[in-house]
């Protein structure tokens, strides 16, 4: 294991690999967690939003490298501690950093945004009335904008939490965790077709990819000495 970054969380490489995003806390912005990126190459670090209002986090990159997905509180309330939104901000390498465009608006929780399945697509979790699930919808121009299109419900939870990890290179593989976040999670495969679900580790973490080619998916687990890893074939 070679330490790239001593601090940080929800780490992503830009497709080519020479950029590294994370959230982490931001001194300058009163402890706040806010994106960074570091170039590989010369170790250099740029706070992304830094400035911005809120705490920006869980940054997750286009297959294209050109725009990033985050979630932030910068509309939470004391009445609604919980209400983050997804929003949308440069990432090419040129770029300077972006305070993003908002593409979610409804009140409670928007969270852990993923690109996929495809290069205009985003999946994250939500909690509507009630009920946790996750969804997916195209980014769209309109209204001399950005937007969502209509969310379509890939995994519900019901009234348990549940977000996304990541989308195989194929986009028929759906990797979720689902539980309590404050603790170890139920990492399942989703099948977002036929809906089938196979339970991967009832100890893992919020973390977990696929290789460039989809043979392999690897994830975090609490527990010492589990799987390196599962082919996608025994996942139906």
């Amino acid at each position: 294991i070679s330490v790239v970054q001593q601090r940080g969380a929800r780490p992503a490489l830009s497709p080519d690999g020479a950029q590294l995003w994370f959230d982490a806390v931001s001194d300058a912005d009163a402890g706040r967690r806010q994106i960074h990126r570091m170039d590989r190459a010369t170790g250099q670090v740029i706070c992304w939003s830094c400035g911005d209002p809120g705490n920006n986090v869980h940054p997750s990159i286009s297959p294209s490298g050109v725009s990033l997905v985050f979630h932030s509180d910068r509309h939470a309330t004391w009445r609604r501690p919980d209400d983050t939104d997804l929003y949308l901000s440069a990432a090419q390498p040129t770029a300077k950093p972006d305070p993003g465009r908002r593409l979610s608006f409804t009140i409670g929780p928007d969270e852990s945004p993923v690109f996929g399945p495809g290069p205009m697509m985003v999946t994250w979790s939500r909690r509507l009335a009630g009920r946790y699930e996750v969804v997916a919808a195209s980014i769209r121009s309109g209204h001399g904008g950005l937007l969502l299109g209509t969310p379509g419900v890939l995994a519900n939870g019901g009234a348990q939490w549940i977000a996304p990890v990541a989308w195989s290179p194929d986009g028929r593989t759906l990797l979720v965790a689902r539980g309590n976040p404050f603790a170890p999670l139920a990492l399942e495969a989703v099948d977002p077709t036929r809906f089938d679900r196979q339970l991967l580790s009832s100890e893992a973490a919020l973390a977990g990819s696929f290789d460039g080619d989809g043979a392999w998916l690897h994830f975090a687990t609490t527990r010492p000495l589990h799987w390196l890893g599962a082919l996608p074939r025994s996942l139906g």
